[in-house]
């Protein structure tokens, strides 16, 4: 993995432990972008689509639908589930 490349996943690790629940790509992405380490442009959010996608397990991120998941992050949308 190139050195970028595992640089932005650790950073998105990051972003994703530093909620108590699963975050959509999206979410980490507008982290990023305001956090300027990425541009707000359409190709990099589908660059960081497929980085996290094809390369996030070696970094325990994970992909649950839409959503994306680090290690300690299991089950964090279960109280939003009785919400009326």
């Amino acid at each position: 993995m190139q050195r970028k490349s595992s640089e932005l996943l650790e950073q998105v690790k990051e972003i994703i432990e530093s909620y108590d629940f699963a975050v959509t790509l999206r979410q980490i992405y507008y982290q990023l972008v305001t956090k300027q380490i990425i541009p707000n442009q359409q190709k990099y959010y589908a660059k960081l689509s497929r980085l996290c996608l094809s390369r996030g397990y070696r970094v325990g991120i994970r992909a649950v639908g839409d959503q994306c998941q680090g290690p300690e992050v299991f089950g964090g949308l279960q109280g939003w589930q009785n919400v009326e």
